[in-house]
C-alpha cells in the first residue's frame, strides 16, 4: 500500500493520496464530513496493531491526515495536539537508511506546519541528497 504523500502550502498539510483502512475514510472526506472522517481516523489510530507491515511511520501519516481534517474542522486545538503528538512520535522512530528519505519527508512536513521553516528546509534538502529522484520530496520542496 503506497503511503499517503504530503505537500506542505503555508500552515497547511495536503494529502495527495488517501491511507487505505477498513474504514469508509475516503468517502467522508470527499463528502466533506470533518467531523466523521476525523472520528473514524481517530478510532483508526486507536487499534492499530503492533508491528504494522506498512512500517512504523504509517501512524504519523495517519495523525498528519487527522490533523489536516481538524484543520478543515475549523478545530485547531484539535489539529495542535494531533500534531504535537506526530512530533512527538517521529522522534522515537527508528527507521533504516533506506527509508531516512520518507521519513525526513515526513517530519519535514511537520517542522513545516509548526512553523519551523528552517528545520523542515533542512530536512527536505536531506531528504533530497538520499533520494534525488523522490517525486514526494521534490514536490514538497518546491511547494
Amino acid at each position: 500500500m503506497p503511503p499517503a504523500h504530503f505537500s506542505m502550502p503555508p500552515g497547511r498539510l495536503m494529502p495527495t493520496t488517501t491511507v487505505s483502512t477498513p474504514f469508509k475514510l475516503p468517502i467522508r472526506r470527499v463528502e466533506d464530513r470533518f467531523s466523521d472522517a476525523a472520528g473514524e481516523y481517530q478510532i483508526a489510530l486507536s487499534n492499530l496493531p503492533k508491528g504494522l507491515a506498512e512500517g512504523p511511520l504509517y501512524a504519523i501519516e495517519l495523525r498528519l491526515n487527522l490533523y489536516e481534517l481538524d484543520l478543515r474542522a475549523d478545530d485547531q486545538t484539535r489539529a495542535r495536539q494531533q500534531l504535537d503528538l506526530a512530533g512527538s512520535e517521529i522522534q522515537q522512530v527508528q527507521m533504516p537508511s533506506a527509508s531516512r528519505a520518507e521519513m525526513l519527508r515526513l517530519r519535514a512536513a511537520i517542522e513545516s506546519a509548526s512553523g519551523r521553516l528552517d528545520a523542515a528546509n533542512a530536512d527536505l534538502k536531506e531528504a533530497l541528497t538520499l533520494a534525488p529522484s523522490n517525486v514526494n520530496s521534490l514536490l514538497n520542496y518546491a511547494i
